[in-house]
């Protein structure tokens, strides 16, 4: 073995035992379950989270194609990956989708009729628990500076309960007037998905 050999084993030696050790001196991070093929979310996660495919408090569904869309919207599963959501499902983990990550969206221009089942497929996810949420807004949501919301009608008492100054909502949730109002006063940030 020549030297050159033996230095550079004795380096990774030495990388592994340090991000061993970091690892362990940050009880505090939380783990998520990532999923998907993303690398991009991936490397932005792993600055505040421990990644994991089978253990963690929360799951991130990066990549959705339109295959695991339609079969999972009607409780089935064809695969190990989409198994393992349905699993999730069933525990009721909470399950972050990313909008980026839906293979229909490839396709703006395709017929309508086909594109209207995959919006369909999704929002029968979004009734069974799953949030669906932009790349950019997943991080927030996870850190807990902002709150979800999918009812049907956002009121001024729902507001008041919510305590945060970012609220993601579904496209099909209404304002009331009030909320509106209450929205404008408090200078709250309501994105709807």
């Amino acid at each position: 073995m020549s030297e050159k050999e033996l230095m550079e084993i004795i380096g990774r030696e030495v990388k592994k035992y340090f991000l061993s050790k970091n690892i362990e001196e940050r009880p505090q991070e939380k783990k998520l379950i990532f999923l998907g093929e993303d690398e991009l979310l991936r490397n932005q996660l792993e600055k505040d989270f421990l990644l994991d495919e089978r253990e963690g408090e929360k799951i991130i569904l990066s990549t959705l194609s339109l295959k695991n869309l339609i079969n999972l919207s009607m409780g089935n599963y064809s695969d190990e990956y989409e198994k393992n959501i349905l699993e999730f499902l069933l525990e009721r983990r909470d399950i972050y989708l990313v909008r980026e990550g839906l293979e229909y969206l490839k396709y703006p221009q395709g017929p309508p009729k086909l594109l209207n089942k995959y919006i369909e497929a999704l929002r029968e996810l979004e009734n069974f628990g799953i949030k669906i949420f932009k790349r950019s807004e997943i991080v927030d949501e996870l850190l807990n500076t902002s709150v979800y919301y999918n009812e049907k009608v956002l009121n001024v008492n729902t507001l008041k309960k919510i305590t945060k100054d970012k609220i993601y909502i579904s496209r099909e949730t209404l304002i009331t007037d009030l909320g509106k109002e209450y929205i404008r006063t408090n200078n709250i940030n309501v994105i709807k998905g």
